[in-house]
């Protein structure tokens, strides 16, 4: 699976790395069936943020997270997803386990009106088209003429405009 670059709208995930073979499963998955996504898979875990992850959260139509006790504990995922909001994203939060919000009652706060799917309570067929049935993943469909990009480049400017990141390496990261 290849990370999408181009203007078309697109699906952006954010996951502790930790979940890793999780999320390649479900972005080959999505890949398969026609949807434009883009996720770093180069970054480390616990690797700095900068300018170019920010931008492909900004340009995103779409930012899923996918929700662990691991995602709770990401310093770097909770940026991404105050980022998200900020930027008045789409979220749907996919929950990969039961999480305890008791760790982080200001995301469970943050994320009340976000659409939920329990992802492991379901199975493969219950959550896919789950998934799929959120409006906004519609715009995210590759057209029947659009090839799939096979090139990786990090942009340099989103469609709305330059990144603000840098303001949040200065701002403590309590709820988010």
């Amino acid at each position: 699976m290849l990370a999408y670059v181009g203007d078309h709208p697109f699906i952006f995930f954010s996951y502790c790395h930790i979940n890793k073979s999780q999320i390649t499963q479900i972005a080959d998955t999505l890949d398969k069936d026609g949807y434009r996504i883009w996720y770093d898979k180069s970054l480390e875990a616990g690797s700095a943020f900068d300018d170019v992850i920010a931008e492909h959260i900004s340009a995103s139509s779409v930012f899923v997270l996918f929700l662990s006790n691991n995602y709770l504990d990401s310093k770097y995922c909770n940026m991404e997803l105050k980022y998200a909001m900020e930027k008045g994203c789409t979220c749907i939060a996919v929950h990969l386990e039961h999480v305890d919000f008791r760790k982080n009652p200001e995301m469970q706060r943050a994320l009340q009106n976000v659409h939920q799917i329990p992802k492991y309570r379901m199975t493969e067929e219950q959550f896919f088209p789950q998934l799929y049935s959120v409006p906004a993943f519609q715009t995210c469909r590759y057209a029947a003429d659009e090839p799939h990009s096979e090139v990786i480049l990090p942009c340099s400017e989103s469609r709305h405009g330059t990144a603000s990141w840098a303001r949040f390496w200065g701002s403590p990261v309590s709820f988010l």
